[in-house]
């Protein structure tokens, strides 16, 4: 039994979005059928204050497509819950910028995926030179901006990742997450990094990250246990197994509460509509997946390996993505370089 308080919530405005990225592991484009009302929004935030939860991230698909964003935002800051927001930054003006200024988020990070070609070819639109607008705007205003690079056989490779590490210099930006697309959605296994590929990533952001730019930061799918490990995560926020249904959960627009928003739809516990957050949350059977890990669930090549009570088999998400199991993570950095020796 969990009886501990949520720390972090996920919470996804709208399945709306004006892009059509290929890596989108939600298919984001049209609304979910039943998508929350203004009303059940707010009656939700008051839920999230009630569990004590310390910060909100609000994306979508497109979270500003939700015409009521801004009293959302407002609402939570109301409740001393700090909020981010990421963004593809299509619809940010300048009149938005201004009120975020006001309300003062931790960060407001936006979707780059390389250079103006890349980056159009990846999300399906014309929207490099906007996006690049809008991160200037926001540095206008002093507002903590970061990009959010999501890779794929067609944006991994050096020359890309240069120039996005130029790019990131030449904004001053303050963060820089690194992720890798997961085999759902709309995105395909043929497009996935495979363990080669993933290696000769995480030298090059070690590198990177030890002599150039200290604010990189990698996805939970990117891991783990790897003589890389000390520079990646480092001590600040070291791999501990994932945390969805422990200290975080997702909030789906039509108010199906899930572990992590990633996971498809069969891992969703209840619904805000006909149950209340807290008893979400507190539900004994709820979240089992990682409430009730012990190291003799993990299968395959995780199996009887002398990480498994550290990394606990590593994120759900991707595990499920490349094979349906949980608890074995494929690739594995840590089993490839043991594999090597």
């Amino acid at each position: 039994m969990l009886n501990k308080k949520p720390l972090m919530a996920t919470w996804e405005l709208t399945l709306r979005c004006n892009a059509n990225c290929l890596f989108c592991g939600s298919a984001a484009g049209k609304g979910r059928p039943d998508e929350l009302t203004d009303e059940e929004c707010y009656d939700l935030i008051d839920q999230i204050s009630n569990l004590d939860v310390k910060l909100v991230t609000l994306l979508g698909g497109e979270p500003l497509l939700r015409k009521n964003w801004r009293e959302i935002i407002e609402r939570l800051t109301k409740k001393s819950i700090k909020i981010s927001l990421i963004t593809n930054g299509l619809l940010l003006t300048e009149n938005d910028i201004k009120f975020l200024k006001k309300i003062k988020p931790i960060g407001v990070s936006l979707s780059l995926n390389g250079d103006p070609k890349i980056h159009n070819l990846v999300s399906g639109v014309e929207g490099y030179e906007k996006i690049n607008s809008a991160i200037k705007l926001l540095k206008k205003h002093d507002i903590i901006c970061g990009i959010i690079t999501t890779l794929t056989k067609l944006n991994y490779k050096d020359r890309n990742l240069n120039y996005l590490k130029s790019f990131f210099k030449e904004n001053d930006l303050n963060s820089w997450k690194i992720q890798i697309a997961h085999p759902t959605g709309r995105m395909t296994k043929d497009l996935c990094l495979n363990i080669n590929d993933i290696y000769k990533l995480v030298k090059w952001i070690s590198y990177v990250k030890k002599n150039e730019l200290s604010n990189i930061g990698i996805g939970d799918e990117i891991g783990y246990c790897s003589s890389f490990e000390p520079i990646l995560r480092g001590g600040d926020w070291p791999w501990r197994g994932c945390t969805a249904g422990l200290i975080h959960f997702g909030i789906c627009s039509d108010g199906s509460i899930k572990g992590c928003l990633a996971l498809p739809d069969n891992f969703i516990e209840g619904n805000i509509k006909n149950n209340n957050l807290k008893n979400i949350w507190f539900d004994n059977n709820n979240f089992g997946y990682n409430r009730d890990f012990d190291v003799s669930l993990l299968t395959d090549g995780c199996k009887n390996c002398d990480k498994g009570e550290k990394c606990k088999g590593g994120c759900r998400t991707y595990n499920y993505g490349y094979s349906n199991k949980l608890y074995f993570c494929n690739p594995c950095l840590y089993r490839y370089e043991k594999e090597r020796k």
